[in-house]
């Protein structure tokens, strides 16, 4: 986090924020281990979490989940809110994003930006919370501070539409404002019609009526949901197969190498595409030449110092700058054997 613009005042309240987190600890939620503060940054440090997000899970790995795996991932997120909201803390900004997969598959619940404890004031507070998670009374509003844990209540509906899915509630409206405007309108996210046809009804209840429901008062509590059917009959399904824990609940492996970086060059070898411009065009005869005689040093278009920048991103050279690249070696080698030539007469 960087420092700029934010008073001695607000940065006192964030890192009192930030020990208050330190002292959770439950299975379901991540672990804040400590902060760093030098003259620029605020440096925070969380549990590592290598299966990445529960969101680039769906989209890269898994797919729109059965219900009942859905049901199964909703109890792990309802089991950590459980745990904020005994002790007075309102996440308001839980989604696929912000719930990390562990290494042995747990679910955790992640990024406490905008949570709030009741009863405290807050650097966050205000309106918080990602437009097409957002609860109708958040956007207008309306929401008091006992109720953003019912505005927590209407998030867990949206991710659960969003693990049926893959793809983020009200995904008919990609613009946030018109979801926000249709949100306000009190109307319900929307399945499709698809899928909707083979969730049984405890499963629509759960959505609709429990969670997403336009009248606040009608929402559920997290300890409820936790004894809903929909949620005890997928729990008791996966003890019959003999699930033992979370990692035999997830609806498939984990790629944890998608999230590395930095490849062996093995690897970058075998996926590099022959004759292929890193965008996707295709190479003229010039940067084909250039390509066929740099391809040892520059590996599928990669800058010849190889991983650049603190993260190991690699750095992609231009058609232009591989043409000069290798026009450049050329024209030193010319110089030199003129030079050696001079020199030998």
């Amino acid at each position: 986090m960087q420092l700029g613009g934010i008073s001695e005042d607000e940065l006192g309240s964030i890192e009192n924020e930030i020990e208050l987190l330190k002292g959770l600890s439950h299975p379901n939620i991540v672990r804040y281990m400590g902060t760093e503060r030098t003259e620029a940054h605020l440096n925070i440090f969380l549990e590592y979490a290598p299966g990445g997000s529960l969101r680039q899970q769906l989209n890269e790995n898994w797919g729109p989940l059965p219900q009942n795996r859905a049901a199964e991932c909703t109890y792990q997120i309802l089991s950590g809110l459980a745990y904020l909201h005994e002790k007075k803390i309102f996440h308001r900004d839980i989604k696929g994003a912000n719930v990390l997969v562990a290494a042995n598959g747990r679910l955790q619940l992640t990024d406490f930006g905008a949570s709030k404890e009741m009863g405290h004031e807050s650097i966050v507070s205000g309106l918080k919370g990602t437009p097409h998670w957002m609860a109708p009374e958040v956007i207008k509003g309306q929401q008091t501070v006992e109720g953003w844990g019912e505005a927590d209540i209407w998030s867990v509906g949206c991710t659960v539409i969003e693990m049926l899915t893959a793809q983020m509630p009200w995904s008919i409206y990609p613009n946030p404002m018109a979801a926000m405007y249709h949100i306000a309108n009190g109307e319900r996210p929307q399945l499709p019609k698809e899928i909707e046809a083979n969730l049984p009804a405890e499963c629509k209840e759960f959505i609709f009526e429990k969670c997403c429901n336009p009248d606040v008062n009608s929402r559920s509590s997290v300890f409820d949901l936790l004894e809903h059917t929909w949620i005890l009959q997928a729990l008791e399904s996966a003890a019959m197969a003999g699930a033992e824990g979370s990692s035999d609940w997830l609806p498939g492996p984990i790629d944890l190498d998608k999230n590395s970086r930095r490849k062996s060059k093995a690897e970058r070898a075998k996926r590099a595409r022959p004759f292929e411009h890193p965008q996707g065009q295709p190479l003229g005869i010039f940067g084909l030449h250039a390509f066929a005689i740099n391809w040892r040093r520059v590996e599928r278009f990669e800058h010849p110092q190889g991983f650049l920048g603190p993260f190991e991103h690699s750095v992609p050279l231009s058609f232009l700058q591989l043409t000069l690249f290798n026009n450049n070696r050329y024209h030193r080698r010319h110089h030199r054997s003129r030079h050696n030539q001079q020199q030998q007469q």
